[in-house]
């Protein structure tokens, strides 16, 4: 049975025999962890968490007594954007490429 499987790895290309063993010659899974039995991509912690800065932001903005918006949180809120952007774009991509 362990025979067949290693068949298998080595005609998908992702173990070789070398020697007296086999080795692995390529990471399968790269950048995911396993949360609850499930395996996901870093991308994923990382756009949570700027989704949950970027819904915080905008509530404390929201409760605020002035209307105004200074430079700083203008500042605050665009950095916090292209965060999202960026992270919600890592994340799509890592999806395709094991999906």
């Amino acid at each position: 049975m362990a025979h067949y499987h290693l068949r298998k790895l080595i005609d998908l290309g992702l173990v070789r025999e070398e020697g007296l063993g086999y080795v692995a010659d390529k990471v399968a899974i790269e950048n995911f962890f396993l949360f609850r039995g499930r395996i996901v991509p870093f991308q994923a912690a990382y756009a949570s968490f700027f989704c949950v800065t970027m819904a915080a932001m905008l509530l404390i903005l929201a409760m605020s007594i002035t209307a105004t918006i200074t430079s700083f949180e203008f500042i605050a809120l665009a950095a916090n954007a292209s965060a999202v952007s960026v992270s919600v774009y890592e994340l799509r991509r890592a999806l395709r490429t094991v999906l």
